[in-house]
């Protein structure tokens, strides 16, 4: 796509979104790039000469420090936009883990469902790490942001390094592209425990179709997520799934758990450990806005009230998955009262 950009004379900005976590093995990560262990065109053609059984057996030897292609994949395309997009207005914006929304289009937007519904009930997670989430329309509001901020930047430069009437993606006297972490730790920590606490505030407010009453425990040991996983999960999965099969139903429960599980397991590698991040670039670029655009796109993570997003969050699962109105909510209080009675 770089190499396409270099034709286009109406090119305006491209922003590359990766991941506050595409640099994972380096523990303190800042605004820029960093070395990979393989480049886009040896990645490409192992899986051109390679069958998915070959590539299954070599792929912990490929990921080395990464914990998982997705993390590996997202650096190696950071390094691909560094090598083809120099003298481009190009920026690459790292959010965290991205949860739902905190103002747009509606407060508590949300289509994660297993949470809510009482499924998950034990996580691998250690409660004293900062919990690295984001709103994801603030995450929207950062990109179009930088996206704005950069063609803006390499207007102003092509205007005073380039010859007049002299048009098209060149570069600049500085080929750096722009790196923004757009993180919650560094402006408005938040950590697992009080992540924990404030949904457990909400969980009054659940729809009435909840699989089971709301109970998750972080477990900061693997061991003792892995029994909790099999009493809470597991074995009643097979339960269910038993009855199903009994009455002539199909049996669902058991591959939902499954997919929690592949969840669960990549994102304990975020959960347990912990980062420490820069991010002056999306501090300069917040600075650098009119007073009316940093309303227009709110990204400013500082302002945030992390106990009304998770509220919101618990009510936008009510009505945009639940697809439940608020007229119900008296009954499902009700109902989550005798589910703890009965706990």
């Amino acid at each position: 796509f770089p190499c396409l950009c270099k034709w286009c004379f109406s090119f305006q900005s491209f922003i590359h979104v990766s991941s506050a976590f595409a640099q994972c093995p380096i523990k303190h990560i800042e605004e820029k790039f960093y070395p990979v262990p393989l480049q886009c065109q040896e990645v490409l053609q192992l899986v051109d000469l390679l069958d998915e059984d070959v590539l299954s057996i070599m792929t912990p030897m490929i990921l080395r420090d990464w914990p998982n292609t997705y993390a590996l994949t997202k650096s190696i395309a950071e390094d691909t936009v560094r090598e083809f997009g120099k003298g481009l207005p190009i920026a690459v914006v790292r959010p965290s883990i991205v949860i739902s929304t905190a103002r747009e289009p509606f407060p508590g937007w949300i289509n994660n469902i297993y949470g809510a519904t009482g499924l998950i009930r034990t996580m691998h997670c250690n409660e004293d790490m900062l919990a690295e989430v984001v709103p994801v329309d603030m995450v929207i509001n950062v990109t179009i942001a930088a996206a704005w901020d950069v063609a803006t930047q390499h207007r102003l430069k092509s205007q005073q390094y380039l010859p007049e009437k002299q048009t098209g993606n060149l570069p600049g006297p500085d080929d750096d592209i722009p790196i923004l972490n757009y993180v919650s730790s560094i402006q408005n920590p938040l950590t697992w425990a009080q992540f924990m606490k404030f949904n457990e505030g909400t969980k009054e407010y659940s729809p009435m179709r909840v699989l089971w009453y709301y109970c998750l425990t972080l477990n900061k040991y693997k061991i003792m997520h892995n029994l909790y996983a099999i009493f809470l999960h597991f074995l009643p999965a097979l339960i269910v799934d038993t009855a199903a099969r009994l009455v002539g139903k199909k049996p669902i429960l058991w591959n939902i758990y499954k997919k929690i599980h592949k969840f669960v397991d990549v994102i304990s590698y975020f959960s347990t450990q912990q980062w420490k991040f820069t991010n002056d670039n999306v501090q300069t670029l917040w600075k650098r806005m009119s007073p009316e655009d940093q309303k227009l796109f709110d990204f400013n993570i500082a302002n945030i009230d992390w106990q009304s997003v998770f509220r919101d969050s618990m009510q936008g699962l009510r009505i945009y998955v639940a697809q439940e109105t608020t007229d119900t909510i008296e009954d499902a209080k009700k109902r989550y009262r005798r589910y703890s009675q009965n706990v």
